[in-house]
């Protein structure tokens, strides 16, 4: 049934989605050809030209803000609007577990900032091809890179990574399941709920924040782990680890709290 839910949930956000993706993406081209000719200083046209590009980056820019900031409006507006208003009537009379429901809202949700942030650095490497740039210049300062900090660091390039990727994706999911959490904290009042939400997320944010600066200073974790004499990599293996397990303990009580809310708690009037 979660497959279901998968489908249902990207098939409804996928409508607005994909046309802005496509639209940054022939922007980006357009503006690499704006760029062109605003470079061809033989052109009896330049000084046209020049304000054309310039008006098509500032285009591009106001675009991927419009993304960004739909991909959050769209996360928050289909969780309230499916379960915690009048679509939850029907949202919870189907066959299937609450814990359903937000495990599809989560992935769909990951997916898709995932994919914005995918689409726009593709667009901005389509807008800088050719402009002193190529994919032999990108390989080669990613050379240079790896040279300057993994191999003088003795590190592992692809562990290193995937940890790092790993990790984003928990906190990634730490952030839209506080939202969650936030949004079904604030359902629980029966007047002001907007408000009980932004209050309750700021609450969270507040614990997770004391916590972060106790474990860093109070419990000396982070002293104690650059005061021992280790490689490196075990350095970066345990602090990629220990980040990822505290988000990882976040999300998890998110989680358990939404679904709970959800669950014994839900006031859908």
């Amino acid at each position: 049934m979660l497959t279901k839910l998968l489908k249902y949930e990207f098939k409804a956000t996928g409508r607005a989605f994909l046309p802005l993706y496509g639209a940054l993406l022939a922007l980006a081209l357009v503006n690499n050809l704006l760029l062109r000719l605003d470079g061809a200083r033989f052109m009896q046209t330049h000084e046209l030209s020049r304000i054309s590009a310039a008006v098509g980056v500032m285009a591009y820019v106001l675009l991927i803000m419009a993304i960004f900031v739909l991909t959050l409006v769209v996360m928050i507006q289909r969780f309230y609007k499916n379960l915690l208003s009048e679509e939850g009537y029907l949202m919870f009379t189907l066959p299937v577990r609450t814990w359903q429901l937000l495990t599809s809202k989560l992935i769909v949700s990951m997916v898709w900032i995932l994919l914005s942030c995918a689409v726009t650095l593709l667009s901005i490497f389509l807008m800088a091809l050719g402009h002193g740039f190529s994919l032999g210049d990108l390989a080669r300062a990613w050379e240079i890179f790896c040279r300057e900090v993994f191999w003088r660091l003795d590190l592992n390039v692809l562990s290193i990574l995937l940890q790092a990727f790993l990790t984003g994706l928990v906190v990634l999911a730490e952030f839209i399941l506080g939202i969650y959490a936030s949004i079904a904290v604030g359902q629980l009042f029966p007047k002001h709920r907007y408000l009980a939400a932004f209050g309750a997320f700021l609450g969270f944010g507040v614990i997770d924040q004391i916590l972060t600066l106790l474990l860093l200073t109070g419990g000396g974790l982070f002293v104690e782990l650059t005061e021992l004499s280790i490689s490196y990599m075990r350095f970066f293996n345990a602090l990629f680890g220990l980040s990822t397990l505290y988000s990882l303990v976040w999300a998890a009580g998110y989680f358990l709290l939404t679904n709970y809310i959800l669950s014994r708690r839900l006031n859908l009037e």
